[in-house]
């Protein structure tokens, strides 16, 4: 990379920029899905909590349960040039029988990243005792 000098009257820097990011090494969303009751197929009325058993992952859920499981790819998924992984997720909510739910994300094609995974995320309402 090529530097740059930056000069101030009292001080002069020396600047390198950092090389660029490559794809695998950006934060990106890897599954994205919405938690739905299991009999009605509609957004559940009380909030979703999403848990990744897998370390590192940033999970983010909107107020209509949309959620999104996020990472980055060298990090979370070191081989995923190689290999497909499978991460187990957890969907819970008040009044709803919890959901374990194993994502697989496959492998891509050679020098592809892998695609999005797009999931239903129902989970069962509670039956009344």
């Amino acid at each position: 990379m090529s530097r740059t000098t930056i000069a101030f009257p009292d001080r002069t820097y020396t600047v390198s920029p950092d090389d660029p990011v490559p794809p695998e090494g950006r934060f990106r969303a890897l599954v994205v899905g919405q938690a739905l009751d299991d009999i009605t197929l509609l957004p559940l009325p009380v909030p979703v909590s999403v848990n990744v058993a897998e370390p590192g992952f940033v999970v983010e859920v909107k107020d209509d349960n949309w959620f999104v499981v996020a990472g980055v790819l060298r990090w979370q998924l070191p081989k995923f040039a190689s290999r497909s992984y499978t991460l187990h997720l957890t969907l819970s909510a008040e009044g709803y029988v919890p959901k374990a739910l194993p994502v697989v994300i496959p492998q891509p094609a050679p020098g592809n990243l892998p695609d999005l995974v797009k999931l239903p995320g129902n989970i069962t309402r509670l039956h009344a005792q």
